[in-house]
């Protein structure tokens, strides 16, 4: 009976270990993809601006070709 609740204890720290590895990594892989969607969010934010310019663009172009 001492000898199976050993092994017992045994797999269970082990499968604790491995749990605690995986949690880690995940937390790791998680803040990565956190950073990148930063990154990427602050790149987009440009591509707003331009967007207004170039509906301000387009809306003047259609104005001036009413015009012709």
């Amino acid at each position: 009976m001492a000898e199976s609740t050993a092994e017992s204890e045994e797999i269970y720290v082990e499968t604790v270990q491995k749990l605690s590895d995986e949690i880690d990594s995940n937390t790791k892989k998680t803040i990565e993809i956190i950073t990148h969607c930063d990154e990427l969010d602050k790149d987009l934010s440009h591509l707003t601006e331009l967007s207004r310019q170039i509906k301000s663009v387009d809306k003047a172009l259609d104005q001036l070709l009413q015009e012709i």
